[in-house]
């Protein structure tokens, strides 16, 4: 099974609280590392295909990556592929080549040239190479590309320990150092952060909706970013938008506020306005009938380009349903749709978004940004684990005010999670579960074959990482292509 090993208590004194990473096919040359890399490393993670390791290396800030050497360049290509959607947006491509809503991001990128194998960006800062047979050229090129060294297969314990202990004692030396933007940096054309499946599907869809007038709801529950999407479809908007932002919780100021708004536009030479609607779903009957009419008032403005952009933290569609919301309104405000999944749902991009909020305050006070990023590098590995496993009610909101209050109170995480009383107790909520989950036993009917009871313990696991299927494959060490493989033969049965 494809888990991180986590020593949890130093065995060797010369073990440094880092983490690894090693991706090789060869699981014989695994285990002859593993011993190794187990004297200098607290975390270690082992990837047999470069799908799993594209998921570990986004959701665990490793210090060092381990790589076949024949891996290289597919891995590098894999990983650079997650910011493409940001740099079409960078570079202006015309948006009517992009899909409409709910579009795979590989029909964004389809015909989109992936970056030269020289530019560094995004690839791991430390890494060394394995090679069955170290040619010289290989090697240099590898060099060149900024390997630090390679280890010779098969594994030869002295020197490949040897080699694991020289870049330990470099990196401890130029660990002091280190500044954040050395370290595996945040560089994002979009606003929206995340290198996930579902943060470039988000990216995606905004792109899409940014070169339509029609009115766009976008749903998610508090601190998602549903805000920071408006101002998302602001800056790809073909032409300059003036934004009118209404409370739809005060509804006595609802019609007056909006109409002054428009009003203002009209005399403005830009004309196009951006009317954003927050907490819709607030809505009462009254205001509901208000809202209805005054769409109907700003859109007798001839002269004006509206577009209506509607925030909601619950499902209107729901509310529809129920009674409690009009269609006729629904309908009017979600001719596109937008969702924006909680944190939890992607928690691979939980540390991106960690270097990223840290980024942002150092550069809020430049004085005691040297004193913030020493506090920020003293992190260790079960701070980032602690982050990425907690389930963050919140949102991205909590994390980033998580973040500010460990960084400002010189707390670690794992220590600010013992000392907040809700945090703790949420924790030991999921833990509990988590514990009661393993250790129950599921006892397959005895007249069942393999088949059947390979199929019900992948959608099992399927069903703990909520369809999630780059994390199910990880948990069970197989490929994603195969799961997908298996359930387009069990849709068939």
């Amino acid at each position: 099974m494809n888990k991180a090993k986590l020593n949890e208590h130093v065995s060797d004194p010369m073990q440094l609280d880092m983490a690894v990473m090693v991706i090789e096919p060869d699981l014989s040359a695994w285990q002859s590392l593993e011993p190794i890399l187990s004297r200098y490393f607290r975390l270690i993670q082992h990837a047999r295909t470069l799908e799993l390791a594209v998921v570990n290396f986004r959701r665990f800030n490793f210090d060092l990556v381990v790589i076949d050497i024949k891996l290289v360049e597919t891995f590098w290509q894999l990983l650079n592929r997650q910011h493409l959607a940001g740099d079409v947006i960078h570079q202006g491509i015309n948006n009517s080549d992009f899909p409409i809503l709910d579009s795979s991001f590989d029909a964004v990128t389809h015909n989109i040239e992936l970056k030269s194998a020289d530019d560094k960006y995004c690839y791991p800062e430390h890494f060394i190479v394995l090679s069955r047979v170290p040619e010289a050229d290989d090697i240099l090129a590898m060099m060149r590309k900024g390997a630090k060294d390679f280890i010779s297969k098969p594994i030869k314990y002295r020197d490949s320990e040897s080699i694991i202990a020289n870049w330990c004692k470099r990196y401890r030396l130029s660990s002091k150092q280190v500044s954040l933007q050395t370290r595996q940096p945040v560089k994002s054309y979009s606003q929206l952060v995340g290198d996930s499946s579902i943060a470039e599907t988000m990216r995606a869809n905004i792109l899409s909706a940014s070169v339509s007038n029609s009115p766009i709801l976008i749903e998610g529950l508090v601190g998602t970013g549903k805000k920071l999407a408006t101002h998302q479809l602001l800056q790809l908007a073909d032409s300059p938008y003036q934004q009118v932002v209404i409370d739809c919780r005060d509804e006595l100021q609802l019609t007056k506020t909006a109409l002054a708004g428009c009003d203002k536009a009209t005399s403005n030479p830009m004309r196009y306005v951006q009317l954003v609607l927050t907490h819709v779903d607030s809505l009462s009957v009254t205001g509901q009938i208000a809202l209805m009419q005054l769409l109907d008032s700003v859109s007798l403005l001839s002269t004006l380009k509206l577009r209506v952009v509607s925030l909601s933290h619950s499902s209107l569609l729901r509310r529809v349903q129920q009674g409690a919301f009009s269609s006729e309104l629904y309908h009017r405000l979600a001719c596109l749709y937008l969702h924006l999944p909680p944190l939890n749902q992607r928690s691979e991009d939980i540390v991106l978004l960690v270097k990223f909020f840290v980024s942002q305050l150092i550069a809020t006070d430049v004085f005691v940004a040297e004193d913030l990023l020493t506090r920020f590098n003293a992190w260790r590995i079960t701070d980032y684990q602690t982050l990425t496993e907690y389930d963050w009610p919140g949102n991205i909101q909590e994390l980033k005010n998580t973040v500010e209050q460990c960084l400002m109170m010189n707390v670690h995480p794992n220590e600010y999670f013992k000392q907040n009383p809700h945090t703790d107790c949420q924790q030991a909520d999921r833990q509990s579960i988590s514990e009661a989950t393993s250790s129950t036993q599921h006892f397959f009917p005895i007249e069942w074959d393999l088949k059947h009871i390979e199929k019900a313990h992948i959608l099992r696991v399927m069903n703990i990482y909520q369809g999630n299927k780059l994390l199910a494959a990880e948990h069970l060490n197989i490929s994603r292509k195969t799961i997908d493989r298996k359930l387009n033969e069990w849709a068939k049965d």
